[in-house]
């Protein structure tokens, strides 16, 4: 095998370094991994992944999954990069309330397709990653506390592991695969198609009420509060933000330190507007929250969407105490100096928090809230001292944490497998190692958040 044969039985177009288009092909979405792959293998169908998995396990190389480049941790250096961007396939059975679709589709090809029959799934806050890849990671719904996690609606998926084989991983042919992969991310092999239980929610009232970063201690002591109430079908989620004095930035929001309070209510917009009036009572600057059409949920919490040196960290918190509060304030309230930044704390519980019918490995479902503290540097250079920030500011809320982080919020940085353990219970962590061992022993499947294979 030369180092510019291409895999046998390929229909899709097999790249390599120095070639048109290697490098667009090869782009992430977050800058702060760049990939150096041996060859990228751009599949058109479940074919060509069968075809990339075997010419990999024949050179020895590690393989790599990508469809929008969000959720890579570690970069594809000497791998065998599948490239899924052109598989974007959805079909829709109303009927039945689910969806099919393929390795590259996107949300917001899954949320259109949807829509027209007046159906949703359980999209995150972005329609722009891969839907397949949020699954794997859990998913965490903007509508999760009625619904809960996304993972725990996939009803069943086809998969190519380690040596080659497509498996129809279903609760009733494949139980271990099946449980496994639903949270465990891309590390037993490639899903190149999947079905999930759609749901009748045509609409959606929400959209974020903009304060003044001054005024942020006593409006996030208020939506503490005004969360106790809140029923299941009210997503919220609160955000500090310390604009960077960029030239690409508007000028309203250049240099500016705001507090945003995001809502998403799945009922009816008087209802809605009722349940937040004491939010708008507290002096919002800016009032974007409206009646939607579910196409649009991608504006409830409109998250950035072009490519950059992302810094993240995460964590969970077990309760949001008086103690926890201050402490948060103490990071991030009108006192702290900081380097530009956010911190973003997301309402959990309801369904999120109860048993699902169909078991998966996402754990840690007892936390009240997850944290994510995030900052989007200008360049290279600005990522370490970025980061270091960023881990500096979850470490000080560290007695408020549970220890625990969920596997779609594992950061950029944090790839270690001690690291990733963090993300599942215990008991979780060995059974996944475990059936990681059964499927793929040679760890190809290691350019990721990675669950390495058990000993022995």
């Amino acid at each position: 095998m030369t180092a510019t044969e291409s895999p046998a039985g390929l229909t899709g177009r097999t790249l390599f370094p120095g070639q048109p288009g290697f490098e667009e092909e090869k782009a992430t979405f977050n800058l702060c991994v760049e990939h150096t792959p041996s060859v990228i293998v751009r599949a058109q169908n479940q074919l060509d992944v069968q075809a990339a998995v075997r010419y990999a396990a024949g050179a020895g190389r590690p393989v790599a999954v990508q469809a929008t480049g969000h959720g890579i941790g570690a970069a594809a250096d000497g791998a065998v990069l599948i490239s899924t961007r052109a598989m974007r396939g959805v079909r829709v059975y109303p009927d039945a309330l689910v969806a099919r679709f393929e390795a590259g589709a996107l949300w917001s090809d899954v949320v259109a397709a949807t829509a027209e029959h007046g159906l949703a799934p359980l999209v995150g806050s972005t329609p722009n990653v891969s839907a397949v890849g949020y699954h794997t990671g859990g998913g965490l719904p903007v509508l999760g506390r009625a619904h809960g996690c996304a993972a725990d609606h996939v009803r069943g998926f086809d998969l190519v592991t380690a040596d080659g084989r497509l498996r129809h991983v279903y609760p009733d042919t494949e139980p271990e695969l099946f449980w496994a992969v639903r949270g465990g991310k891309s590390n037993f092999g490639v899903v190149v198609s999947m079905e999930i239980d759609l749901f009748p929610i045509k609409t959606v009232y929400g959209g974020r009420l903009t304060y003044l970063g001054a005024d942020s201690d006593r409006v996030f002591e208020a939506w503490r509060d005004w969360t106790a109430t809140a029923p299941e079908a009210m997503a919220t989620a609160v955000m500090w933000i310390r604009f960077p004095d960029l030239p690409q930035l508007p000028e309203p929001i250049r240099g500016q330190y705001l507090f945003f309070v995001t809502v998403g209510f799945a009922g009816d917009a008087e209802e809605g507007a009722r349940l937040i009036a004491p939010l708008r009572a507290l002096g919002p600057i800016l009032d974007t929250v409206t009646a939607l059409p579910h196409s649009r949920i991608g504006e409830v919490y409109d998250d950035p969407t072009d490519p950059g040196f992302y810094v993240e960290a995460g964590g969970l918190l077990r309760t949001l105490d008086d103690e926890a509060l201050k402490r948060i304030l103490a990071a991030v309230g009108p006192d702290a100096e900081q380097p530009p930044f956010a911190l973003n704390i997301r309402l959990l519980g309801g369904a999120l928090a109860r048993t699902p019918a169909r078991p998966s490995a996402v754990s840690h479902r007892d936390a009240e809230h997850i944290v994510m503290v995030f900052g989007l540097a200008p360049d290279a250079s600005l990522v370490p001292p970025l980061t270091t920030h960023a881990r500096a500011v979850l470490a000080s809320l560290e007695p408020a944490l549970t220890g625990g982080v969920l596997p779609n919020w594992l950061g950029t940085d944090t790839t270690a497998p001690e690291e990733v353990a963090r993300a599942y219970s215990a008991a979780d962590w060995e059974r996944l190692r475990a059936v990681k061992r059964a499927v793929d022993p040679g760890n190809m499947f290691r350019i990721n958040h990675n669950i390495p294979p058990l000993e022995g």
